[in-house]
């Protein structure tokens, strides 16, 4: 079902207004065998829609069961997931069953052009294999305004291992519908299996008793949307937009080079911000500790100069590469791994500035031969009848272009 499904639009055409009748929808699934199912991985069992229901109503008018249908499964079935469901094979043959088609039919009916209210919007979509404009989705798990205090941060520490390893984004963890209703309407929800209409209802309080709130978070969503700065799950959308992409598109070899340019100048910059932190650690430590062989003839003075050996310790000789005034019988014999000074490590600090500034210009020269190459094709793209554009850079330019 996931394969023809297809997300509802992000922009918005329907205009919202204070008479838009609100409805709530909810649906029961049961695990049938997909293409890609295996017997022994139960990540393979796809969803399958059983059950739908739609309600409508508020408090002070009730709630009124609009639609409550068992739905025919094509599929073979591998999981009832009685659990939830409260169904087996046995019970679910006697059901007053309807085919999808037709389910699919009258929940569009029911649902055009109205508010739906839901818990988890997407998987209901999903098995239902319909749209519904974004600007008339109100969805319980990602609206963040009926989030209790505090926890998004309790979830963040309770998955922290997942969220470090890029497995979860934090977006889809949201909170159960029977969390919510136990923090808001003070209710106890799903104590044995699930109900759709119960789930529907529920989900349906929630979004009025904050409704004025949640409504007014969405006033200014055309405008943000605009700006490329709307995160929709947080107003309680379905669906979630993605950040603007570059204007840079790589539609030719050169604009590619500029990319992997930019990288390796990332590289260079972080191994040359390590090594001027190590040369200055050394320069304020002991980093002017001299690290060149003494001049010849200071053999003699430097044995003069040696302090006494202590008791029991056996005095350093020449033989041994004692001619060091500032070196004892515990520091390393001549020819042994010396510690790093800033005497040593200049020149590599050095190195890896040149190549940052190499690369820096490299960098520029690609960037430039990659928005005339682009330009060129726009241009060619812009021909009418295909004909090509005049050419505006020759490949011996392009190739004297780079350093």
């Amino acid at each position: 079902h996931a394969a023809q499904y297809r997300s509802p639009p992000a922009m918005a055409t329907t205009t919202v207004t204070e008479e838009t009748e609100v409805v709530a929808m909810d649906c029961e699934m049961v695990g049938v065998a997909g293409e890609r199912y295996d017997p022994n991985d139960k990540n393979t069992i796809e969803n399958a829609l059983c059950r739908v229901s739609v309600v409508s109503g508020n408090d002070k008018a009730g709630y009124q069961t609009l639609l409550d249908v068992w739905v025919a499964v094509e599929e073979r079935i591998v999981d009832y997931r009685t659990a939830i469901t409260g169904i087996d094979s046995s019970t679910f043959a006697q059901k007053p069953l309807i085919p999808h088609a037709e389910a699919r039919a009258r929940v569009q009916n029911l649902i055009k052009g109205k508010i739906l209210v839901g818990h988890a919007l997407l998987n209901d979509f999903k098995v239902l294999k319909l749209r519904h404009p974004i600007e008339l989705q109100r969805d319980s798990s990602f609206y963040r305004g009926l989030r209790p205090q505090g926890w998004q941060q309790l979830m963040e520490q309770k998955h922290s291992r997942k969220f470090v390893k890029g497995r979860i984004p934090k977006y889809k963890i949201t909170p159960s519908l029977s969390t919510l209703v136990s923090h808001w309407l003070k209710e106890t929800l799903h104590t044995g299996t699930h109900c759709s209409i119960e789930d529907a209802t529920a989900a349906l309080k929630l979004y009025n008793l904050h409704r004025e709130e949640w409504e007014a978070s969405l006033v200014n969503l055309s405008e943000k949307k605009k700006s490329g700065s709307t995160d929709v799950v947080s107003l309680g959308a379905a669906v979630r937009t993605s950040s603007p992409r570059p204007s840079t598109k790589l539609t030719t070899p050169e604009a590619a080079k500029y990319e992997k340019t930019q990288q390796e100048l990332a590289l260079y910059k972080r191994r040359l911000a390590a090594a001027q932190k190590k040369k200055a650690a050394l320069a304020a430590g002991n980093g002017e500790v001299a690290t060149s062989p003494p001049a010849a003839g200071a053999g003699s003075a430097s044995s003069a100069q040696a302090p006494a050996p202590a008791p029991g310790q056996q005095a350093a000789t020449p033989a041994q590469g004692a001619t060091d005034p500032k070196r004892t019988t515990n520091e390393p014999a001549r020819g042994a791994a010396q510690p790093a000074t800033v005497a040593t490590f200049a020149p590599k600090v050095e190195a890896l500035k040149k190549m940052f500034d190499n690369q820096t210009k490299l960098l520029e020269a690609r960037k430039e031969l990659a928005k005339r190459f682009s330009e060129k094709k726009e241009q060619q793209q812009q021909q009418p009848g295909g004909a090509r554009a005049p050419a505006s850079i020759s490949p011996a330019q392009a190739k004297t272009a780079e350093p």
